[in-house]
Parts: C-alpha cells; sequence; structure tokens
C-alpha cells in the first residue's frame, strides 16, 4: 500500500532488480509500483483489465524516484488511466529519475499512454522512450508538472521515438483528447518519426507550452501564472507522417502554446484523400505563444490551410525544401 493507492506489486527501496514474465489483471489502483532503486529491468510484464472501471485510476506501471538506470522492453496491455507513469519527485517534490530506458511498448485500448511529470525539483534526464504501438482513447503523452505551483517541472533531454498509435473514441471529457501535450521547464525534447494515421477527430498531434491545468486551449489566453512561465529551450519534431481522410476537420498538427527558444520541425509529410475539404495547418504558433528561432525543413504538405501560421510570432525563421499545396 503506497499513500491512498492500492498496488498489485510494489518494491521500495531496491537495487538490482528484475522482473520478467508477469500478467496482473484487474488492478486498483497501481499495477506495479516502484520507488527508491537502481539497476532495474522489467521485461513482458501484460496488465489486462477484464473489468475495467470509467477514471478509476487503474494505473499501469509507475515509477517514483530516487531512481537510476531503468530498462523497460516489451511490455503492454489495457488500463484505464496511463499505463506508465515517470513521477520523481511526485512524492517528496526533489527526487529525480535519470537514465531510462523503454523499449517496445503494446497498449490495447488504453485510455492514455505515457505520462512524465515533475512537480519540483526533481528531475527526469536521459530519458529515452522507443518503438510503441498500439491503441489509445484520450491521450498519448503527457510532459508536464500535473501540480498547480510556482515551480513547473524539471526536465532534462528526452528522447521519443518510432510511435504509432491509433485513437479511438476519448473517453475523458474534461479537456480535447491529445496524442502529445508539452509544458513545463525542458531542456531538451525530441520527438522522431511520429505517425498519425486517419484521425476520426481534430486532436492535435502536438501541443506545447500549454499548463496541465488549461482544460481547452481557448482559456490559456486569460490564465494567470502562479510563479515563472515555464520554457522550453530546444525542441526537435524529426519525421512526422500524417495521413488524413474525411473524419477530421480542422486538425492543427503541431500548435506552440507557450515560450519555445529553439524549434526544429524537418521530414514532414501531412496530406489528405482526395476530395477531402483543405482545413488546418502543420504548425500553428498561437496567439500566447513564441518561437525564437524556428527551422522548417523537408515539408511535404497537401490539403492543409498552411504550413505555419502564426509567423508574426517568429522572430527567426528558415524554410527550406518544402511543397505545399
Amino acid at each position: 500500500m503506497l499513500g491512498n493507492g492500492v498496488c498489485g506489486i510494489e518494491f521500495c527501496g531496491v537495487e538490482n532488480l528484475l522482473v520478467r514474465d508477469v500478467k496482473i489483471l484487474d488492478f486498483r489502483t497501481y499495477a506495479f509500483m516502484l520507488t527508491n532503486f537502481k539497476y532495474a529491468t522489467l521485461e513482458k510484464i501484460w496488465v489486462d483489465l477484464p473489468n475495467r472501471m470509467h477514471a478509476q485510476n487503474q494505473d499501469g506501471l509507475h515509477f517514483w524516484g530516487p531512481g537510476q538506470f531503468l530498462t523497460i522492453r516489451d511490455c503492454g496491455g489495457k488500463v484505464g488511466d496511463d499505463f506508465m507513469n515517470i513521477g520523481p519527485d511526485e512524492g517528496d517534490f526533489v527526487s529525480d529519475i535519470t537514465d531510462v530506458l523503454v523499449d517496445g511498448i503494446f497498449l490495447e485500448d488504453a485510455d492514455q499512454a505515457i505520462r512524465i511529470l515533475s512537480r519540483g525539483s526533481g528531475l527526469v534526464d536521459r530519458c529515452t522512450i522507443r518503438n510503441m504501438q498500439g491503441t489509445y482513447r484520450s491521450f498519448g503523452f503527457y510532459i508536464n508538472c500535473w501540480f498547480v505551483g510556482e515551480t513547473v517541472g524539471n526536465f532534462g533531454d528526452i528522447f521519443i521515438e518510432n510511435i504509432h498509435l491509433t485513437h479511438s473514441l476519448p473517453n475523458y471529457d474534461y479537456r480535447p483528447p491529445v496524442l502529445f501535450s508539452v509544458g513545463g521547464d525542458i531542456r531538451c525534447l525530441t520527438l522522431k518519426n511520429i505517425r498519425h494515421e486517419y484521425p476520426i477527430d481534430n486532436r492535435v498531434i502536438g501541443e506545447f507550452g500549454l499548463p496541465f491545468e488549461i482544460t481547452t486551449p481557448q482559456t490559456i489566453e486569460k490564465y494567470t501564472y502562479p510563479g515563472k512561465k515555464p520554457v522550453i529551450q530546444n525542441l526537435i519534431i524529426d519525421g512526422l507522417t500524417v495521413m488524413e481522410n474525411g473524419d477530421s476537420t480542422d486538425l492543427n498538427k503541431l500548435a506552440v502554446f507557450g515560450q519555445v527558444d529553439n524549434m526544429v520541425v524537418r521530414n514532414v509529410l501531412s496530406v489528405k484523400d482526395n476530395q477531402t475539404p483543405r482545413s488546418g495547418n502543420v504548425l500553428k504558433v498561437e496567439k500566447t505563444g513564441h518561437i525564437n528561432n524556428l527551422i522548417l525543413s523537408d515539408i511535404f504538405s497537401i490539403g492543409n490551410d498552411k504550413v505555419l501560421e502564426g509567423e508574426e510570432r517568429v522572430d527567426e525563421v528558415i524554410i527550406s525544401n518544402m511543397i505545399g499545396k
């Protein structure tokens, strides 16, 4: 038992941990919990919910700091909230989790995929997540603080690649669905080879700089930060494939709501099927957003309104090798 949460399997204060070939059914609140660890490996852990409830925190794999050298391979399943949560300082505001490799995650209609959360000075750094596929309902990735306060989290270098998730109808209604929601203080975030095929709604693929507590993007213009405004120092999107049919309208693929110092968007294919109405932009800098330096390179866009909307909120922009129709 951790706080008010019920754990199916829990380890606290462990070094040299190996958990392999485990299936956990009908868990509540966390299927697996690990905190205060070093040298931990999880392989082939599957979670399932024959009796899933709505919005009842039937979470999958949770990790609290302090922690270092975490490897997760070939895991997956169905959850009633987030499949994985890496939250280093959720309990104490100061602990770190560093040196993380997640390789091979398979989602089976999960409510949401992965949350990386830092609420105070606790650092998430040198974190790689790759090779993820399957289906989800409302939210893909959250990278944010998740708690209202003067601090906005502490994120170092995070690298996410080869993500191919298909969404179904959202099950949460308190905010619009989204694939990537990113906020907080971030040194460097790289998203590489992201695929978004035939969406059935207009969920944004990547929203950047939106506070987690803002439930609709329209309300940020009236929002007052309790402390400092967060900054994403370096943001790289390298490889984005979006294929739309007539089921999505007014879909902005990438939206910037806050401060981004340096942003690179390259190797993008965003196309709509024939006879599909033109709508949405590849990148939109919202009224509250600002980019110091922006590079757009190797962009192939058919059926979007614009490749870049809100150029007046970008200080310097370089555009090369772009085809737009």
